[in-house]
């Protein structure tokens, strides 16, 4: 795999990480120098844990918030404020903010930082950056 300087991560991916998902194989790759997270989509996974530990499927597991919560102090990940990338929110907002605006920050971070962006969401084609799903990173990382 051709090294990434940098990937701006999106809830989904670190979700799945701290579900034990196939996306935790990502936060492993030695390839990639940095995984920048904006402190509002950290917010976001945070403030989702509750449910997921509620879910029939991790309460039969034993799974707990606490759990998920560990799981996400473990990730690779470097928090960055928004007064970092402010100047870049008013770009961000005209790009993708009619289609979600909750991604805003995320493009913003990743048009500050001039990096890709990795996530599942549909929402990031056509931004103006680049974007790499979990599966196709994956498939770099096989290819080696």
């Amino acid at each position: 795999m051709k090294p990434i300087e940098r990937l701006v991560v999106d809830a989904n991916p670190v979700l799945s990480a701290v579900l034990g998902g196939v996306a935790r194989e990502v936060f492993l790759c030695p390839f990639i120098g940095e995984f920048a997270i904006a402190l509002p989509t950290l917010r976001e996974v945070e403030a989702y844990i509750p449910r997921l530990a509620a879910k029939p499927k991790a309460v039969q597991a034993g799974v707990t918030e606490e759990m998920l919560f560990a799981a996400l102090t473990l990730l690779p990940l470097t928090v960055y404020p928004r007064r970092f990338y402010r100047a870049a929110l008013k770009e961000a907002r005209r790009r993708i903010g009619p289609r979600d605006p909750k991604d805003v920050d995320v493009l913003a971070l990743a048009l500050k930082l001039e990096a890709p962006i990795w996530s599942n969401d549909e929402d990031f084609v056509e931004v103006g950056v680049p974007r790499y799903t979990t599966a196709e990173l994956l498939r770099q990382l096989k290819r080696g």
